[in-house]
């Protein structure tokens, strides 16, 4: 089915509702666990093994003696006999205790089955587009929500299980020690679900498979379109289908708790969890939709279709078949821990990384890296920028590290140094003017996302505008992803001109004749006494930019996405 790739819908939406917040939830709309009502399909009851032999054994003496008359005149088998004489009751109990539903003689379907057909499937529409995203769409991410309501200690075991921030785990180790502990704990949790909870789930989760199939039959095809159906058809044409509705049925077994039905409505509006009406929301859907399971009581109870199906097979004995669904459901549930787990290692991996940076940064400028109106959010908007940390190192690097700390030495050279080579002086050139007009050209994205700066009115202007939200959070977004690919723009460059820069303070350094970056004609003329202070300080200001350089590739890949 679709909808199987590693989402966080469910990821999302646990951070703003706790399993105790859920179940308060459905509390507050009366949608306490009500139980699952049988749904009875009438004459449905299941045949004997051997029904016809065994009706033939109570058929009193007179009817006997008469079924004997018969089978001797038309020369039939007996049982053949006993078989339609059965039907024959089963029509004229139709014709007496359900009118309209089926004629026998004629072999036709009559009016109140196609009306009744009509209502059922015009009154589980309500229930096609929450079933679908929960059962169909996303249903890794529904099943993990059904456990936190339906099973609040297994699923905060699988989240402790799951999370290595939890206690207990060693959030000290190395990256292959959290990801193993992890995974094991979370394969290990798995295992420790009693059976019981399993069945629970799995018979929560097969009802909602079997409630889906019966809310996308086919009701039209039998019972006509809009306005409802006219007149009688011919059974035969519909055989198949009416059988497949009562395996349907049949399988479906019991009419699900509202409580479980709350759990897909929930889920369905879950972006709507911020309203105030929201629990209003949730009850006024979820009784929408016990009225459309209400009805499949009412129809298993109003509609004989079993003893239907019997005369339309010309079989006594025949009964729905139990049909097989949801079986794959623990290998599906079990993938999306697994998939979370792996998740929350990244996150807590990234954020690990992140908190390294920040100490390593610091203590490579003298200083916290402290970010720019770029980090911000505008309002409105529905998410952040992607660079703001990026862009603050950068910015603090063009004004700290090399506008203050370094700035002399890398002047001296630019100034002073005599290349060998003059490839060498105009890279030096390009980096030395690249990171000098770096913090210029960052400031000015800041500048221009003011409430005075060019993108920064268009922000404002499109929050005022009288639209709906999530078109208004579209046009904030078109907006900041403009900041987004500008900064992005400056980045690469920065990058660039960080890379030139390093290599001819290698070069300088260490360089040699005939390599690619070669030293300085009078390095040792520069400064002042033996050259030794200079390059001393020439030293400091390569071990500095490459450790700039390693941190700025560092932070970009952790904030364009890659670990």
């Amino acid at each position: 089915m679709p909808g199987d790739a590693g989402s966080e819908v469910f990821y999302k939406l646990a951070r703003d509702l706790s399993p105790q917040e859920r179940r308060d939830l459905l509390a507050k709309v009366s949608l306490q666990p009500t139980g699952e009502a049988p749904l009875l399909l009438a004459g449905g009851d299941e045949a004997d093994e051997r029904p016809i032999e065994e009706a033939y054994s109570r058929i009193g003496l007179l009817r006997r003696f008469f079924l004997w008359l018969r089978h001797i005149i038309v020369q039939r088998d007996i049982l053949d006999l006993v078989a339609e004489d059965m039907l024959a009751r089963i029509g004229r109990k139709i014709a007496r205790a359900y009118p309209g539903m089926y004629d026998h003689r004629r072999e036709t379907l009559g009016p109140a089955l196609l009306r009744s057909l009509f209502q059922l499937g015009e009154r589980l529409q309500i229930l096609a587009a929450p079933l679908r995203q929960a059962i169909v769409e996303e249903r890794r991410d529904y099943l993990a929500f059904l456990l936190s309501v339906l099973l609040p200690a297994e699923y905060e075991m699988l989240e402790r299980a799951s999370d290595p921030r939890s206690p207990g785990l060693n959030a000290d180790g190395s990256e292959f020690d959290i990801r193993k502990q992890v995974q094991v704990g979370t394969r290990d949790a798995l295992s420790r679900i009693e059976k019981d909870s399993r069945a629970r789930l799995y018979a929560v989760y097969r009802g909602l498979l079997f409630l889906n199939e019966l809310v996308l039959f086919p009701f039209s095809k039998i019972a006509g379109v809009e306005g409802g159906p006219v007149g009688e058809i011919p059974a035969a044409r519909h055989r198949k289908d009416l059988g497949d509705l009562a395996d349907i049925i049949f399988s479906l077994g019991v009419r699900p708790a509202d409580e479980v039905v709350g759990t897909v409505i929930m889920f369905h509006y879950r972006d709507r969890r911020s309203d105030d009406g929201y629990a209003g929301l949730i009850e006024e859907e979820t009784r929408k939709a016990a009225v459309a399971l209400d009805e499949i009581t009412r129809f298993g109870r109003n509609v004989p279709l079993v003893d239907i199906l019997r005369l339309m097979n010309r079989n006594p004995a025949y009964t729905p078949d139990k049909l097989g669904g949801g079986e794959e459901w623990f290998t599906v549930f079990r993938q999306y821990w697994e998939d979370r787990a792996d998740k929350n290692i990244s996150l807590f991996l990234r954020e690990r990384r992140l908190a390294e940076f920040h100490e390593q940064a610091a203590r490579l400028f003298g200083r916290n890296v402290a970010p720019e109106r770029y980090i911000e959010r505008p309002v409105g908007a529905a998410q952040p920028f992607r660079y703001p940390k990026t862009a603050a190192f950068l910015l603090t690097l063009a004004e700290v590290l090399f506008g203050v700390t370094h700035n002399a030495v890398l002047k001296n050279i630019l100034v002073h140094g005599e290349f060998y080579k003059p490839q060498n002086r105009a890279e030096m050139t390009d980096a030395f003017n690249g990171l000098g007009e770096l913090s210029k050209a960052i400031r000015s994205v800041d500048a221009s996302l003011r409430d005075d700066g060019e993108l920064g009115a268009e922000i404002r202007n499109v929050d005022a505008r009288p639209a709906k939200k999530s078109e208004r959070d579209a046009g904030i977004k078109s907006v900041m992803e403009r900041a987004d690919r500008s900064m992005e723009s400056i980045i690469h460059r920065g990058m660039e001109d960080l890379e030139r820069m390093v290599k001819v303070l290698k070069g300088v350094l260490f360089g040699q004749s005939g390599g690619a970056y070669d030293t300085l004609a009078n390095l040792d003329e520069l400064g002042t006494g033996d050259g030794r202070a200079f390059r001393e300080k020439l030293g400091e200001a390569l071990d500095a930019f490459a450790e700039a350089r390693r941190l700025l590739h560092l932070i970009f890949d952790l904030e364009h996405g890659r670990d």
